[in-house]
């Protein structure tokens, strides 16, 4: 018996022409992961024997099927336009558009540029789509240990959540959570998907510029989170999900810095609100930035940390006009 090997396994991922609708990958639909897991559920109808004499319960019936997973990713340049992130699909799929020169990353003033409109920037840019647009859902194949014949396909997948992690000296990271609308769909052996290989160098948490309303500050362990709350429609005309929504975003996230004076502390009291700006650059010199226009604080926990005291605030992303409805932008280049 041939052990199927976990890191030989391939992911891929597609965004569907429709919800449900089965798609063909090809190599550039593979994806480098960090860490990858995936579950299928299906959930079980219980019969209940009203004159069994022993108690226990008829034969359950299968009820809906869904599957989900999480895929871990270094945050990596696309090789072919730097203005995307490896990846590209599953962040779309996480906040909902991107605008490709949608963006100008501004480190004079600590801020990202909205370019959507006119396309005129130098970077792309991720950010939520309105309440009233359509979400993009992705197909998923899952080629376990690297055998074609041992694929399976996830439909109508959505990202309920996308952490971004920047963990003090050591590689950014993207872990998504997945949520797809059907069971593991076996496949018929096609064509072997290639390996994915790439020359770029990952953004590392170092030499980066932090800013909590226009200020610098040396921050350590820097992470967001973006979580969707999804409402499955199911219909009695299919097995699985019929459709997928996205009915609320939050935005959380927190930094540590070392105690040097109230400033944190009176702020947390004071429940005021801040920006937020933080940007990477890699040895290949590609960029990332993140801006967080509006956060609040909403914790802050006084700790020891290697004999220095240290606070660790936590903060959510607010919305109002004010910031032209972006309550957080991501760009690239």
């Amino acid at each position: 018996m041939a052990l199927q090997k976990t890191n030989a396994t391939k992911a891929a991922f597609r965004e569907e022409p429709n919800f449900l609708d089965p798609v063909t990958f090809t190599d550039s639909d593979v994806v480098p992961y960090t860490s990858l897991s995936w579950k299928p559920e299906t959930d079980k109808i219980e019969r209940t024997y009203i004159n069994s004499k022993t108690l226990v319960a008829g034969k359950p019936l299968q009820g809906k099927q869904t599957a989900s997973g999480t895929i871990g990713l270094e945050l990596l340049p696309d090789a072919v336009d730097t203005t995307k992130l490896v990846g590209h699909v599953l962040y779309i799929t996480a906040l909902g558009k991107y605008t490709a020169n949608g963006a100008t990353i501004d480190l004079t003033n600590n801020t990202i540029t909205d370019n959507t409109d006119a396309a005129d920037g130098d970077a792309g840019m991720y950010y939520f789509s309105d309440a009233n647009e359509a979400i993009k859902s992705l197909g998923a194949k899952y080629v376990i240990g690297g055998v074609e014949a041992n694929s399976v396909d996830i439909r109508g997948v959505l990202v309920s959540s996308l952490k971004l992690a920047f963990p003090t000296q050591g590689l950014v990271t993207s872990e998504f959570s997945l949520s797809g609308s059907t069971g593991f769909i076996p496949v018929d052996q096609g064509s072997d998907l290639a390996d994915f290989c790439s020359s770029m160098t990952p953004h590392v948490a170092r030499n980066m510029t932090v800013t909590i309303d226009g200020v610098s500050v040396c921050a350590t362990d820097l992470e967001f989170t973006i979580t969707n709350e999804i409402a499955d429609y199911i219909c009695v005309t299919q097995a699985g999900v019929g459709e997928k929504s996205i009915t609320k975003r939050t935005i959380e996230g927190s930094f540590k810095v070392a105690f040097e004076n109230l400033d944190q502390i009176n702020a947390y009291n004071a429940w005021s609100e801040a920006t937020v700006f933080a940007y990477s650059k890699t040895l290949d010199d590609n960029e990332v930035a993140i801006e967080l226009p509006k956060v609040q604080r909403t914790s802050l926990d006084l700790a020891d940390d290697s004999g220095i005291f240290a606070q660790t605030v936590t903060f959510s992303v607010i919305d109002d006009c004010a910031n032209n409805n972006r309550p957080i932008k991501l760009a690239a280049k």
